[in-house]
């Protein structure tokens, strides 16, 4: 398994700005996840988030011989507080068995109850995008750990992604350039 410390350090290297890692735990406090937080990054005004240990949590997926984890990346505007809230319950979600992760498929209500009312409560799960570097996949013996990136989204984007797809969704938001990192944001549909 990966270690903790290189996990930080590799989101951190590509987040830039100042780290900070605050811990997280589930309501039983058998499970725990530190999330990342960057500023200023990508820019300012924006933070950089990254779940740090969410790998440790069985995805029930494999690649070849290594079992497929996962780390969740994303972006927030500075005044929000609910986003690093949101990424220890999609950690959360995956270690309690109520969802596999994997791209084009949304966590539902995880950035509601940390303190801040959101008009964008969902997660979609997306492939990591709006940092100058990229994040490659960390190969272990055992594990092969990729990085994928937390979108949140408003109830009627959740209702548009149901009746259609993902990459429908992404083209609305690109079509309306759409402020992704906002979860005051209005919806784009």
């Amino acid at each position: 398994m990966t270690d903790l410390r290189t996990i930080a350090r590799t989101a951190a290297g590509i987040f830039g700005g100042t780290p900070r890692v605050v811990k997280f735990s589930d309501e039983s406090e058998a499970h725990s996840v530190e999330i990342l937080s960057c500023t200023p990054s990508p820019r300012p005004g924006l933070i950089s988030y990254s779940t740090i240990g969410m790998s440790a949590f069985d995805n029930d997926t494999v690649i070849g011989p290594r079992q497929l984890r996962v780390e969740v990346v994303g972006i927030a505007a500075d005044s929000t507080t609910a986003f690093s809230g949101g990424l220890s319950t999609c950690a959360f979600n995956l270690a309690h068995d109520r969802f596999q992760i994997q791209p084009k498929r949304v966590f539902p209500r995880v950035f509601e109850g940390y303190g801040q009312d959101v008009t964008t409560p969902h997660a979609l799960i997306w492939y990591p995008f709006g940092w100058a570097g990229d994040f490659e996949p960390l190969v272990g013996d055992e594990t092969h750990i990729e990085w994928l990136m937390a979108i949140p989204i408003t109830d009627a984007e959740f209702t548009f992604f149901g009746a259609n797809d993902a990459d429908a969704l992404i083209d609305v938001f690109e079509a309306n350039d759409i402020d992704l990192y906002d979860l005051m944001r209005a919806s784009a549909v």
